[in-house]
């Protein structure tokens, strides 16, 4: 029995012979060996392949056990859904889409290691914000406004290790850094203007906003345990993150309960690239 190292580019039907080697083995049997012929030329090759068992028997008979390739790298793709609780023990929302990716590198037949990017959104925010200004002219114009922070966007940068706990069942651990990159919001303005003639008000409501108060919120860093269940190229991924510092400034808010950004995600797995 021997092990040999062959790239798995360089294997076709064109060098795959059969030689005819005459061996004495004490009783004059003579075998028949098929053998791979202008293949094997560099052992540097064992770096980057996994071995070839060849089994040869009088039946005359090549058996090649295993024959992969060890790609160290792939690329996944990810898209799900995010599970969150607002401040204060509040209501939970469930947000689409999560978009990301991530790049895996096998340490070993067990461990990998992942980085990647990830966009997700938060719609249970529900901070208010009010304001009141004054200017003076020909009396006093005063204008209130009311401002509720409804959803957030954010980019997340999560690194993780996994560990394979028997075929295609993995747990992992890892630590993930949130930015917050914009917002939607509403708001209600009312103005009061006095005048020697009298006092007129004018109302306005609801009036939605794109991005803008981005600058009420922390970035916030998280830690997480994870378990992916992976079939060919797809797979599923839950993942529970646990908020190690508050996502608002308290100052801007008003606020002193404590958002920790904790959530908890499902994916969609695919495999782009191995």
């Amino acid at each position: 029995m021997s092990t040999l190292n062959i790239p798995k580019s360089t294997i076709d039907d064109s060098n795959i012979k059969i030689a005819k080697v005459d061996q004495d083995n004490g009783s004059n049997i003579k075998y028949r060996i098929p053998i791979i012929m202008d293949v094997i030329t560099d052992n540097s090759i064992a770096e980057s392949y996994k071995s070839m068992l060849v089994s040869v028997k009088q039946s005359d008979k090549f058996k090649i056990v295993s024959l992969e390739k060890n790609n160290k790298i792939s690329l996944v793709a990810n898209a799900g859904i995010t599970f969150s609780r607002g401040y204060n023990g509040g209501k939970i929302s469930a947000d689409l889409p999560y978009l990301g990716g991530e790049l895996y590198y096998q340490i070993s037949n067990k461990i990998n290691i992942a980085a990647g990017a990830g966009w997700y959104s938060r719609s249970n925010i529900g901070y208010i914000l009010s304001s009141t200004s004054t200017s003076y002219g020909f009396g006093k114009s005063e204008t209130s406004s009311i401002t509720s922070l409804d959803k957030i966007y954010l980019l997340e940068i999560p690194l993780k290790i996994n560990y394979q706990l028997k075929s295609n069942h993995l747990i992992g651990l890892g630590g993930a850094y949130s930015i917050v990159i914009g917002g939607e919001n509403r708001q209600w303005t009312n103005s009061t203007d006095y005048t020697p003639t009298g006092i007129n008000s004018n109302e306005m409501q609801n009036i939605e906003q794109l991005g803008g108060f981005t600058n009420t919120y922390n970035n916030t860093l998280s830690v997480f345990g994870t378990y992916e269940y992976r079939y060919k190229r797809f797979g599923v991924e839950a993942r529970y993150y646990y908020g190690l510092n508050d996502l608002t400034i308290d100052e801007k808010v008003k606020l002193t309960a404590i958002d920790r950004n904790s959530r908890f995600l499902i994916t969609l797995k695919y495999l782009l690239l191995k």
